[in-house]
């Protein structure tokens, strides 16, 4: 249902409740809320391979992966027998030692968050209210070092994060050695064991040949803003400002209003978990699609952008869309509503209501949207009567 309605009717509990205040939404990130209503019939662990990502934010807190095998033998003992003793929270690739969780970095806090972080309740750090896109799947932590790991422990990385148990790898950081074809042969190890692998594209600049993402069984994301009809010839709100070139498979806002102290992060490392928490949530649906399927799904249920890159190379790229997955692959439906409705004092309101059904009809959300110009901000309400 669209359009606007208008009603005279005081603003009072015994019409409508706000609650639930959200503070301020991440543009990108509010479509991508959709995944979540997607139902999780699958238990999913997401390997992200980055820089520290912290124990105790509020968002990341319980988010992680835990060696349960580890955690409960005895120290300095490889309980599970894996081949990496005492792995109880991931593993550091470059000190070759256990995962430190005592650290954090902006870098690994803002991509972690932007697949599973939980939303805060700090009442006056706006800029930082946002809900990662998939916050059921639990984050699997592998540290890279302060530089990018060589080409043989990168795929060490890989084979590990596989052999214990993560269907999805975020890669967003940039790695150009392919020696001795390891990586290539990490990725294609990671595919045959129904493991996607998802990598970021370039900022600027252009791609080594060895370069992962242009390796055919990884999932390579560019990066977009926010710009409505900048640059498009179909109107799409979003435009690819980063480097273009024919591997890429994805394009994916960058703009997210993550949850580390550095404000918002941009860059295809903020893009690309995005796409890695929309395919987490696939696998959560059903864990049987393979990789030529998932490619299928998202291209089905993607908008497609054009343009030209800021190299000035035309593009063509597809953004996978939360509201076209969850209404076309899912099947359910999202009705919404405008109401005008008029207080004692003569002022005009306008909410926004939005309904979201499953595929049986039955409703499992209900939002309602106030805009408050004198405030900047929305309101955002669970209930309505």
């Amino acid at each position: 249902v669209t359009g606007v309605q208008t009603c005279a009717l005081p603003i009072s509990s015994t019409y409508l409740r706000v609650s639930n205040y959200q503070g301020y939404l991440s543009i990108a990130n509010s479509e991508y809320k959709y995944m979540m209503d997607i139902p999780k019939n699958n238990e999913i662990i997401v390997a992200v391979i980055d820089d520290y990502m912290s124990s105790y934010h509020e968002s990341l807190q319980g988010q992680y992966w835990v060696n349960i095998a580890e955690q409960n033998g005895v120290t300095g003992v490889d309980d599970d027998g894996n081949g990496y003793i005492d792995d109880i929270h991931g593993w550091d690739f470059d000190g070759n030692q256990p995962y430190q969780s005592q650290y954090s970095s902006p870098h690994g806090n803002g991509v972690a968050g932007i697949i599973v972080g939980k939303p805060i309740t700090e009442s006056n750090v706006y800029e930082h209210r946002i809900r990662g896109v998939n916050t059921d799947v639990k984050v699997m932590r592998i540290y890279q070092g302060n530089t990018v790991l060589t080409a043989e422990k990168e795929a060490e990385a890989i084979r590990y994060a596989v052999d214990n148990g993560a269907k999805v790898i975020n890669l967003s950081h940039h790695i150009s050695d392919n020696s001795n074809n390891d990586l290539l042969n990490a990725v294609s190890y990671a595919k045959t064991n129904g493991v996607f692998l998802v990598k970021s594209g370039p900022n600027s600049g252009s791609r080594p040949i060895g370069s992962m993402d242009l390796f055919d069984d990884v999932f390579a994301v560019a990066r977009m803003n926010y710009i409505p009809g900048y640059g498009q010839d179909n109107g799409d709100i979003y435009h690819l400002i980063g480097v273009w070139h024919n591997k890429i498979d994805y394009c994916l806002p960058q703009e997210m209003k993550a949850i580390s102290n550095s404000g918002s992060n941009t860059g295809t490392s903020f893009a690309t978990p995005l796409l890695s928490g929309i395919i987490a949530r696939l696998l959560m649906y059903d864990n049987s699609i393979n990789h030529s399927q998932m490619r299928t799904i998202l291209d089905n249920n993607s908008i497609t952008s054009t343009g030209t890159d800021r190299n000035g190379t035309a593009y063509t790229c597809k953004r996978p869309s939360a509201e076209l997955l969850f209404k076309n692959y899912y099947g359910g439906q999202i009705l919404r509503k405008s109401v005008k409705v008029q207080n004692p004092a003569g002022k005009e309101i306008i909410f926004s209501i939005e309904t979201v059904e499953n595929s049986r009809g039955t409703v499992i959300r209900r939002e309602v949207r106030h805009w408050n110009s004198d405030k900047n901000r929305y309101w955002v309400n669970r209930e309505v009567n």
